[in-house]
């Protein structure tokens, strides 16, 4: 079985996905393409370790990345910046950064109200980047049901968005 992984096309499909995830974890851009070089690294050592009756090669890979990084932020404090360091792209406005800042946090807020069912997919969707008959496969629904759940939910999520309402406590 390992003789016929290829690796190359392996690591072309992956990066993208794995360099997203470790980007919306970690604070940089060069730190988060460590990350990926290093889950892969850590995949060809283990490579005799994948067992396929036991899942995806994707879901393996991606094992050893969450691991790697849990690992990563328990070893490390949490970085404090100071408001001194930040910089603002130049084409950027104060108002603009506060307001996308403020978007964020109601985005979050908003999260509060979808059902762990919908959280996950939207996780596995945005988050993972994967595709709606992963997904699909992944929490054993058909594809019809994952795009309706998908679809709903962004819909609910629009709905208090332009309401502007909070998440109910």
């Amino acid at each position: 079985m390992q003789a016929d992984i290829d690796w190359n096309e392996l690591y072309t499909t992956l990066q993208p996905k794995l360099l997203h995830y470790f980007r919306v974890r970690l604070s940089s851009i060069q730190q988060a393409e460590d990350f990926v070089a290093m889950t892969f690294s850590r995949a060809w050592r283990r490579r005799h370790q994948y067992q396929p009756e036991r899942g995806t090669l994707e879901s393996w890979i991606f094992g050893i990345a969450r691991y790697s990084l849990i690992d990563y932020l328990r070893r490390h404090e949490p970085i404090s910046v100071s408001l001194d360091d930040i910089t603002i792209e130049a084409d950027e406005s104060i108002e603009q950064t506060i307001e996308q800042q403020e978007n964020i946090e109601k985005l979050y807020e908003l999260l509060g109200v979808l059902s762990s069912r919908e959280s996950r997919i939207l996780s596995l969707k945005y988050g993972y980047q994967m595709r709606t008959h992963e997904i699909a496969e992944k929490m054993d629904l058909s594809e019809a049901n994952v795009a309706k759940i998908m679809s709903r939910t962004l819909t609910k999520l629009r709905r208090f968005w332009d309401l502007g309402l909070s998440a109910p406590s």
